[in-house]
């Protein structure tokens, strides 16, 4: 870990220990996530994921049975809503929520529908992960969270984490018109997993996101390599082929929406482009991997508690860093008390 990344871990508990916590909401999507192994003919595990896709393109399996090790509730905003709450902040979830599963969330909640079902495949070199998308989520628009919200409230938090623009097809226009009512210090957003979408809507995305920047919230934008390579293309700034530097690649796509930070989460470094500079922090080499999905949630509400309680770039990339890799590695949510032990294994 270079010097820079090492001090900004080494001061991270004690700033958190003498910030406030702060108010966030999280929306608008919502999940019931089922984990567990493949199993193909007479309870035969599929443990890797090139048999797996080896088997379907050769057709010598036709039937493939996800075995259940547990279920949880899921979502990128219950996700972020879990982190934030872990780190004290006081929290409400506006989401899909209507099963017993999220009962017992230990913060407020707004149901708005039937959530998701989400399906995650657990293989050796990676998760793949199916969803059935609920025609209640995926009909999601500004009007629904005014049907059971107050907007000035719920878009007046300290920070306001939202995510999952992939599967819901208003959410373009929803930002256009977010504008207009967005009254947080902070706008986390993440798109989800933008693979295989179509440039043309990838540039409207873009576009909309833009009319969200010309509000006074800090908006940021959170993406993960592959989502930023995908946008800068789209966005018209430059690619690998073309020779346009990464750093460059996230600083022309935080210029192409005007917003205050486009951020990427990667496996070596968090890397921020803000206004003034490109700024990154080297990641946690964490040893072990438990979990591969729900990382980046985790990362993205770090970073929003960051930002909403004054701090620097580098300190609220710290943050989220840790956020996603006490997540990966552990298999749980890091606490704010979790914190300094948890640092301390590394600086």
């Amino acid at each position: 870990m270079d010097s820079p990344s090492r001090a900004v871990y080494e001061a991270l508990p004690d700033a958190l220990d003498a910030n406030s916590p702060v108010r966030v909401t999280a929306l608008p999507d919502g999940s019931v996530d089922t984990f567990g192994p493949v199993h193909v003919g007479a309870g035969t595990v599929v443990e890797d994921r090139t048999d797996f896709a080896g088997r379907v393109e050769a057709g010598a399996s036709k039937s493939f049975r996800l075995v259940p090790r547990r279920r949880e509730p899921g979502g990128q905003a219950t996700n972020m809503a879990l982190q934030a709450h872990a780190l004290s902040d006081d929290v409400t979830l506006y989401g899909y929520l209507d099963d017993p599963l999220f009962a017992d969330l230990p913060f407020e909640t707004v149901s708005m529908g039937t959530p998701a079902r989400v399906s995650v495949c657990e293989f050796v070199e990676g998760d793949v992960v199916l969803a059935e998308a609920s025609g209640d989520v995926s009909a999601w628009d500004l009007a629904a969270l005014d049907d059971v919200a107050d907007l000035e409230a719920a878009l007046g938090a300290d920070a306001v984490c939202c995510g999952n623009w992939v599967s819901i097809p208003g959410m373009t226009d929803a930002l256009r018109a977010l504008g207009d009512h967005l009254l947080a210090d902070v706008f986390v957003f993440d798109p989800g997993d933008l693979t295989g979408t179509d440039p043309s809507f990838l540039a409207d995305f873009l576009d909309a996101l833009a009319v969200v920047g010309d509000g006074w919230s800090r908006v940021v934008l959170s993406v993960n390599r592959r989502e930023a390579d995908a946008l800068a293309s789209a966005g018209g700034v430059g690619t690998d082929a073309t020779g346009v530097d990464f750093a460059a690649r996230l600083a022309g796509l935080r210029e192409r929406t005007g917003i205050s930070g486009v951020v990427c989460h990667d496996e070596a470094a968090a890397t921020a482009a803000t206004p003034d500079d490109v700024v990154h922090v080297a990641n946690l080499e964490t040893e072990d991997v438990t979990r591969q999905t729900g990382g980046g949630d985790r990362f993205d509400a770090g970073l929003a508690h960051g930002l909403a309680v004054g701090w620097g770039w580098r300190s609220a990339l710290g943050l989220a860093n840790t956020c996603a890799s006490y997540y990966v590695e552990r298999g749980e949510t890091v606490t704010r008390e979790d914190v300094r032990p948890y640092l301390a294994g590394y600086v």
